[in-house]
């Protein structure tokens, strides 16, 4: 029969095992990190557009569906067009207008080339827009000819920051949210006559980056 202190020397470890289970379980935690992304959404919208050519307004079939401007007509060689429209950031954050994506098809498909001159005026608050009507209201089909120059835009203003991106600010009555564009665009080589489908896009970008919120959970 064993000794009782051998006894005793045996069953401590045993009692031991256990607790120290228990008071690693009950002592130790862990660490786990979530995370949420938020992105921003952008909106900016064509609020408003004008087309000028030497053809008249009734042979040029035009609209404005999904943010895209598109027109088609039936021309000649040499044929012009003058384009404009009114850019607004209506979105709740920041936006940058990166350019304008033109998209040219016609029919029949054979080679036509053009100049295509991009003038940019903006961004300007609503206020700044009200009373400039030069950039805007006072070109009409009467007088576009006289107000508009294929190779510097609006004549007695300087286009802004051309080819470059342009910030337009969140959507609110004295922010810089509004940009007007005009484009010219001609034909210099193709066919006598021909049908021509243009299609204008707005190419924007979100000045804000996504945000990244970090989350520790203790279990």
């Amino acid at each position: 029969m064993l000794n009782q202190k051998v006894l005793v020397v045996m069953i401590i470890p045993l009692l031991l095992i256990p607790l120290a289970s228990f008071a690693y379980a009950h002592y130790t935690y862990t660490i786990e990190k979530k995370y949420k992304i938020h992105v921003y959404c952008g909106e900016v919208d064509i609020e408003t557009y004008k087309i000028y050519s030497p053809l008249d307004d009734k042979y040029v079939d035009d609209q404005l569906i999904n943010n895209t401007l598109s027109f088609s007509a039936d021309v000649w060689l040499g044929w012009y067009v003058w384009v404009g429209f009114l850019v607004k950031n209506n979105g709740l954050y920041a936006m940058n207008y990166e350019g304008t994506d033109i998209q040219i098809q016609t029919i029949p498909p054979d080679s036509v080339t053009w100049q295509i001159n991009e003038f940019y005026y903006g961004p300007m608050t609503k206020g700044e827009f009200n009373h400039n009507p030069d950039v805007w209201r006072s070109i009409t089909g009467d007088n576009y000819e006289e107000k508009l120059d294929p190779n510097t835009g609006i004549i007695g203003l300087e286009s802004e920051r051309a080819y470059t991106p342009i910030y337009l600010e969140p959507d609110g009555d004295h922010n810089l949210n509004k940009l007007i564009v005009w484009i010219y665009m001609e034909t210099l080589t193709g066919p006598e006559t021909f049908t021509v489908e243009i299609s204008i896009n707005t190419s924007t970008t979100i000045a804000e980056s996504y945000e990244v919120e970090q989350h520790e959970v203790i279990s």
